[in-house]
């Protein structure tokens, strides 16, 4: 118990460290306290500091995940590692490390609390308070500031004087300026992420650009201008924005201005015998996220709304989700009837949908015969669709609601009231959505009232501009009726051309003459994936056992995680489907083979759907290298994956067969889960490029089948 403990205070610990790149990896952080090492007083310093902060965090009983993440420490260590590098060794000086680290790792969680309920970072603003309060306490203590560091490394290093300059600035962002320190942090960023040391690379040379006409005895202006603008591009291109071109322009915009304060600050500053630091850093990046909230749309560059990873895990994971779930809203908008319906006019149809009109769908109902209507459709009572419900796409406020516009007869039109009887429901800051020409008398709702998706709000009618019923469906970014449409999207709809087999699609903007209807759920197959909070599930993975725990987080969401491996998956289930959004951690969790192999499951059998993995994941280690810096701007590189669902001797079988595949047309990736009443998930198996792996689930103890007969009960 107590090797365990250590280890996970050690992996804490190097995890600080690593924090300063915005990482999270112990291995990162070994490379990066071998740096600081390189100068042993900053090196135990901060080792020191770091001890301080764990202990702390455990004593104070602050967020146990987020101190086994590091998250409680790299503010600590980064004082620590300032005390060490400027301060004379002393017993003041050792009394100031301890009492700077603890006020440091006080001044992360409640700069978590303050900024996080914002929806902001804490970044390295207690680091840069805390270290100025040391530094004035260590000036009014009378303790002697220590001389700069030399540099015995630099006229071994055998490059040009510019990049021994910026190899040394790395190396300041430990306070360890010197080449040879800056080559392992640079390794250190090598192993986190390709890109972000792309990133890194076009902060540093902004700076030597903005650094040429410093004088040569600036040193450590300029190694404090370098390190801010590296690390500022990273956050804004990498981290705290989707990687891409767009986000590339806003990493070297940051980049300058981070400069331009770094040069601002420092006259200031050093009038108070205060280093600058990164505070530039801290203040840009808070700056550039509050500044980005004021967009009408987040696009180009794409805020990152996800648990923060690698910049290409950020961009990955994005894209795959883009594929999954559709780009435009985070609303998810079903058919809004019951039933089959088809698109009798889509987006830029030759009738109406036209200009800034463009994005929009007409539905009616076609029988068994193909015909839209009984007899001959003189009478409008003769079309299907006439009369039948129209319910709400999405959740939402009725902003507008218009009765009482008599209905046409078939072939008349209504001018005046061009849309006729009609519903606006608010969704979200300049989403909206309309359902037009609805049956006069018809409407259900009135002006504030809250709906829920599938909720009535009239019935199909033929009033306004339709010469025929039909029910007329768009979204739009004001509450007018008939304001110029936005992008047209249906989620997790099933759909059909006129010949072909029912799929089921994430997002989709069904064309004229396709079938559309929603997912009709079935209760025996839902109750197969009914994982309550508190659940354990064992499974065997390569003769291991795993033990699966399910949770809720503080924000309501559904969780997955097993200890060992340390792993997460994060999950939704809405009434008609199961959906996996990402799986963290280890690879060798069943919670990554859970992910492959039921990603999404819609609660209705005999369906065939499409869904999308991360390549990445599925590429060897040198492609993956070679890769990352460029895939920003090459096309989007999923994994599309065809899944179906049968039952088959009392169970569910989910079966997946990737697209892609090898030169001998084998898919690259294969899968299948077994489902069984009773059980849940009985078995998964994945196979990638002929390596298969399976897990079965175990035996569950004498405890856990009495607390899930409890359950049942």
């Amino acid at each position: 118990m107590r090797a365990r403990w250590a280890i996970e205070a050690v992996q804490a610990g190097l995890r600080a460290y690593s924090q300063v790149l915005f990482a999270r990896s112990w291995r990162v952080g070994a490379l990066l306290l071998l740096a600081t090492m390189l100068s042993p007083a900053v090196g135990l310093s901060g080792l020191v500091a770091v001890a301080v902060a764990h202990g702390f965090s455990r004593l104070a009983g602050l967020s146990a995940e987020a101190t086994a993440e590091g998250v409680m420490g790299y503010n600590a260590l980064l004082v620590g590692l300032g005390v060490g590098a400027l301060l004379e060794p002393s017993p003041a000086a050792a009394a100031l490390l301890v009492i700077a680290a603890a006020t440091a790792t006080l001044g992360t969680a409640a700069a978590r609390s303050a900024l996080g309920g914002a929806g902001l970072p804490a970044l390295t603003l207690p680091f840069v308070l805390t270290l100025w309060l040391a530094l004035g306490a260590a000036a009014a203590l009378g303790v002697t500031r220590a001389p700069p560091l030399a540099d015995p490394f630099a006229p071994a290093v055998g490059l040009p004087d510019v990049g021994v300059r910026l190899l040394r600035g790395l190396g300041a962002l430990f306070f360890v300026p010197r080449a040879d320190a800056g080559l392992l942090v640079l390794g250190a960023l090598l192993i986190y992420s390709r890109y972000g040391a792309l990133l890194l690379g076009i902060g540093l040379g902004l700076a030597g650009a903005m650094a040429v006409g410093l004088d040569p005895s600036q040193a450590i202006l300029q190694q404090t201008l370098g390190f801010n603008m590296a690390l500022t591009a990273l956050a804004v291109g990498g981290v705290w924005f989707v990687p891409g071109p767009s986000a590339l322009v806003a990493a070297a915009a940051a980049a300058s201005m981070a400069g331009l304060l770094t040069l601002g600050a420092a006259p200031m500053l050093a009038r108070l015998d205060l280093p600058v630091s990164v505070l530039p850093l801290n203040l840009v990046v808070l700056l550039t996220l509050l500044a980005a909230r004021q967009r009408t749309r987040d696009v180009a560059p794409r805020s990152v709304d996800f648990l923060p990873g690698t910049p290409e895990e950020n961009l990955h994971y994005y894209r795959t989700r883009v594929a999954r779930f559709g780009a435009h809203y985070t609303t998810r908008f079903r058919a809004p009837f019951l039933g089959r319906w088809v698109v009798t006019q889509g987006e830029r149809g030759e009738h109406t949908h036209k200009g800034l009109w463009y994005s929009a769908l007409d539905f009616e109902v076609v029988g068994a015969d193909g015909q839209r209507h009984a007899g001959s459709g003189a009478r409008r009572q003769d079309w299907r669709c006439y009369g039948l419900p129209v319910l709400a796409a999405a959740d939402g406020t009725v902003a507008v609601a218009v009765d009482g516009v008599p209905d046409n007869e078939p072939g008349g039109v209504d001018l005046e009231h061009n849309w006729g009887n009609l519903v606006v429901l608010y969704h979200g800051p300049g989403v909206y959505s309309l359902v037009a020409h609805l049956s006069s008398g018809s409407v259900a709702v009135q002006v504030g009232q809250f709906v829920r998706a599938g909720e009535l709000l009239g019935r199909c009618g033929s009033s306004g501009r339709s010469p025929a019923p039909h029910l007329h469906f768009q979204l739009q970014a004001a509450a007018t009726p008939g304001s110029p449409t936005l992008p047209v999207e249906l989620h997790d709809v099933v759909l059909a051309s006129p010949d072909g087999p029912e799929t089921i699609c994430g997002a989709a903007v069904p064309t004229e003459g396709q079938a559309v209807r929603n997912i009709e759920p079935d209760d025996a197959l839902a109750r197969l994936l009914d994982i309550r909070p508190g659940k354990r599930l064992r499974f065997v993975v390569e003769g291991q056992e795993q033990v699966v725990e399910a949770s809720v987080d503080l924000l309501g969401q559904r969780l997955l995680k097993t200890a060992r491996p340390a792993a997460s998956l994060r999950y939704g289930v809405d009434g008609r489907l199961f959906t996996i959004y990402d799986a963290l951690g280890s690879r060798r969790s069943v919670l990554h083979l859970l992910h492959m192999a039921l990603p999404r499951l819609p609660f209705e059998a005999a369906l065939i759907w499409t869904d999308h993995l991360p390549l990445r994941r599925f590429l060897p280690p040198a492609a993956r290298w070679l890769l990352d810096p460029a895939q920003p701007f090459l096309p989007w590189d999923g994994l599309a994956v065809r899944y179906s669902a049968r039952w088959e001797a009392g169970g569910l079988i989910v079966e997946g067969r990737s697209q892609r595949e090898d030169r001998a047309g084998t898919p690259w990736v294969t899968t299948r889960a077994e489902l069984a009443p009773g059980i849940g998930v009985r078995a998964v198996e994945v196979t990638v490029r002929g390596k298969r792996r399976r897990a079965e689930r175990a035996a569950e103890s004498p405890r856990e089948a009495a607390q899930a007969g409890e359950r049942a009960s």
